[in-house]
């Protein structure tokens, strides 16, 4: 399950929830070498998606240590690798990042509040 909305074609909410993110990694042009972050991955159905389906390194982070855990689960029983998806619990203001760390970034509904 995501916090997203899907996007309506079939009947059942799984697959509503994979239309959304098969529009998604479509609009991203993801492909094979590509090196996606998620920003906000909550669960990481989109980073674990988008390895498995798109053959390309995803990495999300989430400031919620049960997210990460339960997202890394998600990876390994979805028969992704660690080596082309991975969750950090981090605010993505402190992601190890360079020039050409990512070449595509995706936030899926997250918003974020910040007090003075």
């Amino acid at each position: 399950m995501i916090y997203t909305s899907g996007i309506i074609t079939d009947s059942s909410v799984e697959q509503l929830q994979d239309n959304k993110l098969q529009v998604v990694c479509e609009k991203l042009n993801l492909k094979e070498g590509d090196r996606l972050l998620d920003i906000g991955c909550g669960w990481g159905t989109l980073i674990t998606y988008a390895a498995k389906n798109y053959g390309c390194d995803a990495t999300g982070c989430t400031l919620s240590v049960n997210q990460a855990a339960f997202g890394t689960e998600r990876i390994k029983t979805n028969g992704v690798s660690a080596d082309k998806a991975r969750i950090i619990c981090s605010d993505y203001r402190d992601l190890p990042a360079g020039k050409g760390a990512y070449n595509k970034i995706v936030s899926l509904e997250m918003a974020e509040v910040r007090v003075p």
